[in-house]
Formats: structure tokens, sequence, C-alpha cells
């Protein structure tokens, strides 16, 4: 795999960097740093599409009470 960096937010400065690697992903804001595995790593990532989905269902649901 080669080593990939993203970073999370379009400005580019102040934003926590991915470094995506054959070991794992590295998380890095600053003095603040996380290493997770590939499993640890989809993990969070599903946990957070998840609690998306879910926001974006509430707000319909609250959306459509009002139409009501």
């Amino acid at each position: 795999m080669k080593p990939t960096k993203i970073t999370l937010c379009p400005a580019r400065t102040a934003c926590p960097e991915l470094a995506i690697t054959d070991s794992g992903v590295t998380i890095d804001e600053d003095a603040n740093t996380v290493r997770l595995s590939h499993a640890e790593w989809h993990e969070l990532a599903r946990l957070v599409a998840a609690v998306g989905l879910r926001q974006k269902a509430e707000l319909i649901a609250a959306h459509t009470k009002r139409l009501r």
C-alpha cells in the first residue's frame, strides 16, 4: 500500500491529518496523536457514518412532522 496523507478540513490549517500506511492509520493534530489498526479505523468510520445517518433520519422525521 502506498502511504497516503489526508487533511480533514478544506482550510488545511489547524486540522487533523490522517496518515494511512500498511501498519495502520494515524490521526495527528499538533501534539494530539492517535494510532489505529486498520480494523479500528474501519470501526470508527462505521460508527461515524451510523451517527451521521441517524442524525439525517431524525432531521427528516422532525421536518415531516412539521409538514403534517
